[in-house]
């Protein structure tokens, strides 16, 4: 018998563990149900289903569908449902505001240098990955491009990232540049390797650690504090 199925009291019941699927969780369940002649009940996310061996998987799974969406509409008229929605409404409408704010700073950011790039990079990161937002990452993307950073710029330069903050930056840029070519947002792991690269706070003595040069001519001093000194780690992947 299938160690998923237990006995409590006088019946059996089909308790799933994490990662099975819906269809292999029917079909064992009926093909226990009738090596022991008797029911079995299968739960699976919130949804309880009688089997017998005489069941249909089709069957099984429509009625496990149908509870879901009951349950689903019930809670759609609960006090918890529009408190949800309210919430949801809240965040959406604050990060649409921080996306709007950070299209506004891009030049900015770029012009300052790798820092501030990366410090741009890393708040967008944070809130552009929302179908639900409104996001333009072509233009992210073009403008990025511009500034002179390139796709997956120094993968593979393990040591190199770990001593030169400048190319642990170019680094972070080029990956969410090779995410964005791509059509998707810069993927969230952007803030952890942001964290790495350094602790970013502004200031206006720091000098300048920028290897590429805007419209032919060296950045002015960035204004993003990399102090402590932080020893980039990149992905072992990467």
């Amino acid at each position: 018998m299938d160690p998923r199925i237990v006995k409590k009291k006088k019946e059996r019941h089909f308790e799933p563990q994490c990662g099975d699927g819906i269809d292999e969780c029917i079909a064992t369940s009926i093909k226990e149900a009738k090596a022991l002649g008797e029911p079995i009940t299968l739960h699976f996310n919130d949804n309880v289903l009688k089997i017998t061996g005489e069941s249909k998987a089709a069957a099984v799974k429509k009625e496990k569908d149908e509870q879901s969406r009951k349950r689903w509409e019930a809670y759609k008229k609960t006090p918890a449902y529009a408190k949800a929605q309210a919430r949801e409404k809240a965040e959406r409408e604050r990060d649409q505001k921080k996306i709007d704010e950070l299209m506004a700073s891009l030049d900015g950011a770029l012009a300052k240098g790798i820092g501030a790039a990366v410090g741009w990079m890393k708040d967008y990161a944070a809130v552009a990955d929302n179908i639900t937002l409104k996001t333009d990452h072509g233009t992210v993307l073009k403008k990025v491009l511009a500034a002179g950073y390139k796709e997956d710029a120094h993968v593979g330069e393990h040591e190199k990232l770990k001593e030169n903050y400048a190319a642990a930056g170019e680094y972070i840029m080029g990956q969410a540049i090779a995410c964005m070519k791509e059509g998707f947002a810069p993927h969230p792991i952007t803030g952890k390797f942001a964290a790495e690269f350094a602790r970013i706070r502004a200031v206006k003595t720091f000098p300048v650690m920028h290897t590429i040069k805007l419209n032919g001519k060296a950045p002015p001093p960035d204004t993003i504090n990399l102090v402590p000194q932080i020893k980039f780690k990149p992905p072992a992947c990467g």
